[in-house]
């Protein structure tokens, strides 16, 4: 075999490998990291939020959904709830190869979204409460209610609820969005913003959907 023949023959397998890694380029989000957060960080991270939050050095640890949890019990903005390191799936630049790093997150926001929604019944509770919900990487937190039928009546009564439930959350130090559901029979509706658009767009898929009475 000649030498030329050997050479390409080695250099075939270092190409691909070369190729590989290249596209196998990862976007790491700032303040991510391979292991999980210390104690300090979380803290820190708390008083991020509110410069008077507490963070007890007592985690406790968790796998829900091959997601490792640290959680820690924490008080923010006089709340009782908890901070934590979450290690979550990061992609690389393809879509298909994904490594896992910590990122920190609290249920801050969802501990006083359900505080607050016990104001406003018309708005339905959250739709889901695990860890997935709690410390949500989405940026949402989501209640749902569910009728069996809809009238302009009732539509405009939970409309005018989550106009004030959103004005409301907002005069707090949140990171999270409020989200809403209405389930009608077999269909469901989506909603974040209280603009006359955002009413209008629902009002046209309940009308057209046939649930509107």
């Amino acid at each position: 075999m000649g030498k030329n023949v050997v050479k390409k023959i080695m250099v075939m397998p270092l190409l691909a490998v070369a190729l590989l890694l290249s596209a196998c380029r990862y976007d790491i989000p700032e303040g991510y990291s391979k292991n999980a957060h210390p104690y300090e960080e979380l803290v820190e991270f708390a008083k991020s939020i509110d410069p008077d939050a507490t963070v007890t050095d007592e985690p406790q640890h968790e796998l829900y959904e091959h997601r490792n949890y640290v959680i820690y019990p924490a008080k923010i903005g006089g709340i009782e709830c908890s901070v934590a390191t979450i290690s979550v799936p990061v992609y690389d630049s393809s879509g298909e190869f994904a490594v896992m790093y910590y990122r920190m997150d609290t249920d801050y926001d969802f501990n006083l979204l359900c505080q607050i929604l016990e104001k406003y019944p018309l708005l339905g509770a959250p739709l889901d409460d695990d860890l997935v919900a709690r410390f949500n990487v989405g940026g949402f937190m989501r209640s749902c209610v569910t009728v069996d039928n809809m009238t302009e009546e009732k539509l405009n009564g939970i409309f005018d609820e989550f106009d004030k439930c959103q004005k409301e959350l907002k005069s707090y130090s949140l990171r999270k969005n409020f989200r809403m559901q209405i389930r009608v029979g077999k269909k469901s509706y989506f909603f974040t913003e209280t603009t006359d658009e955002a009413k209008q767009k629902v009002i046209d898929n309940m009308t057209k959907d046939g649930v509107l009475k």
